[in-house]
């Protein structure tokens, strides 16, 4: 037998006094929603409904996790603007990538996808750009991530590489360097600010 979990989204949240959908309010930094979701990800589901309101978002930033939810809340708010972090390469993150506005891709995302590896050849990461223009014709703009040289991107019909600022400064941990990326992306996107 399947198992499907609906999750109502579609509040205003007036009769809350939020003046935000309440399933969006956040705790510690996380939309309620996302407590509720995780739990029953536990649980089990074969299927994930979220029930939004249209026009409820202008900007959705997605990993793919939840591919088919992300798919949803797409199609549900066909004037918000989509990106999604391609890091890794599965099935359900294809599928996202063949509904968003932005890609901003990992470096093996594109290795995979493309079938040819990302080296320090110009010509040939032309080639694993244009590859992935091809598989994914909806998308506005990728961008593929290169690490500490930077990332790959399309500008007046151009390949070019934006080197990575070197700050001076010695890292210890990298964790979440590829989110900053995403929500800076998003953020110079939702302030009409250029990306490259």
């Amino acid at each position: 037998m399947k198992s499907s979990l609906v999750l109502l989204m579609a509040g205003s949240g007036t009769r809350s006094g939020l003046e935000i959908n309440k399933v969006l309010y956040q705790i510690n930094q996380t939309p309620l929603f996302m407590y509720s979701l995780n739990k029953f990800h536990q649980v089990g589901f074969d299927e994930y409904i979220l029930v939004v309101s249209k026009n409820d978002y202008d900007y959705i930033l997605t990993d793919g996790k939840y591919a088919q939810d992300s798919i949803n809340l797409i199609k549900n708010n066909p004037g918000a603007i989509s990106i999604i972090d391609a890091g890794r390469w599965d099935n359900g993150v294809l599928k996202v990538c063949d509904n968003v506005d932005y890609i901003i891709c990992s470096q093996e995302f594109a290795n995979n996808v493309s079938g040819i590896k990302i080296t320090d050849d110009y010509a040939n990461n032309v080639l694993v750009y244009n590859k992935l223009k091809v598989r994914f014709p909806r998308a506005k703009g990728i961008a593929i991530t290169i690490g500490k040289k930077g990332y790959i991107f399309e500008k007046d019909n151009e390949v070019l590489v934006n080197p990575s600022f070197d700050s001076g400064i010695s890292s210890i941990d990298t964790n979440c360097a590829g989110d900053i990326f995403h929500a800076g992306f998003t953020h110079a996107l939702a302030n009409g600010f250029d990306y490259y």
